[in-house]
């Protein structure tokens, strides 16, 4: 205990009764053992806290490292997909008025909305097409 041998406990137990005396000897034990109890629950405490300071650390580095490989990923899609390329085509080009920009950008709008109302035609006549045929064959099978 504290690095102390059997001898040493002793003389301190003898120096305690001499000073304290047989009356006050339990109440000083008690509150020695109150103090090393107290001392005890702050220090498991203060590890269980450091503990969960350093998980979430952990747990920060992690989140950080998701992000970076998430944002390397998506710049490795922008430049896949050329939108980099486009946006910087739009942005730096000097010689065109902010008018001219803004009617490129609608010109490409309409695209797009052509190509939305083409799409959205064609699955329309899918439906259709499987609308008829699924009658047809209902048909079929009433008649016979």
């Amino acid at each position: 205990m504290f690095g102390m041998g059997f001898f040493e406990i002793c003389m301190v137990l003898i120096v305690a009764i001499i000073f304290l005396g047989p009356e006050k000897l339990p109440k000083a034990m008690v509150d020695l053992a109150k103090f090393f109890k107290a001392l005890k629950k702050t220090m498991d405490e203060a590890k269980s806290s450091l503990d969960e300071e350093l998980k979430l650390q952990e747990l920060k580095q992690e989140a950080l490292e998701y992000k970076n490989t998430f944002t390397k990923g998506l710049d490795s899609i922008k430049k896949d997909s050329g939108l980099d390329e486009f946006h910087s085509i739009l942005d730096d080009t000097p010689s065109l008025k902010p008018e001219e920009k803004h009617a490129i950008q609608n010109e490409l709008n309409a695209q797009s909305l052509k190509d939305k109302e083409q799409n959205l035609k064609e699955q329309n006549l899918k439906e259709q097409n499987i609308s008829l045929s699924s009658t047809q064959e209902i048909g079929y099978k009433k008649e016979q």
